[in-house]
């Protein structure tokens, strides 16, 4: 986005709706509930975070994102919402009814990076398709010597850790989703 367009909406708003831009909140349900309706027309939170219990279907999903984001339009018309969730692949898949993916420790293994690739480009593209444009994935944990339990690891090598992020990240960007690989 433009430098010039940024000064403009941030010269635009109040100390609350920039302090709101912030957060990033969760809520209980699959369907606007007034808590969410007060976070977003009260409290300009910029973020919405689905889990498991946001989501029941692809197109339930799609369309919660659609409500959230006109919902968020008719109180503020510059600024779309960031709508997240967690989609790494193997034990973590949020989206009911999309592809189920391999977790990253197989991808990784196969040290092939046409996987990684194609991973990254159809995650990115699921999610886009139903409205989420941040994904906290991909995960780039690293095996390291007498550790032995892990959720997400991609390799043991660091170059080859870097090479599959470098890959699955581009994919995230052209279709447009933000991922996040550093979680605390």
């Amino acid at each position: 986005m433009d430098k010039i367009i940024i000064r403009k909406i941030l010269s635009g708003m109040t100390l609350e709706e920039k302090i709101g831009q912030m957060f990033q909140v969760g809520f209980t349900g699959i369907k606007v509930t007034s808590d969410i309706k007060e976070m977003i027309e009260n409290y300009h939170v910029g973020g919405i975070i689905y889990f498991r219990r946001n989501i029941e279907s692809l197109q339930q999903i799609s369309d919660l994102s659609n409500e959230l984001q006109i919902l968020s339009a008719n109180k503020r018309s510059y600024l779309p919402l960031i709508i997240s969730t967690d989609q790494e692949g193997g034990m973590v898949n949020r989206l009911v009814g999309g592809t189920h993916f391999p977790g990253n420790m197989v991808i990784g293994a196969a040290k092939k990076s046409s996987l990684a690739e194609r991973a990254g480009r159809a995650i990115a593209g699921e999610l886009k398709a139903v409205g989420i444009n941040m994904d906290f994935a991909p995960v780039l944990d690293q095996v390291l010597p007498g550790i032995t339990t892990f959720l997400a690891i991609y390799d043991y090598s660091p170059f080859n850790l870097r090479v599959a992020g470098e890959i699955i990240i581009g994919k995230y960007k052209a279709n447009e989703t933000l991922p996040v690989t550093l979680k605390i």
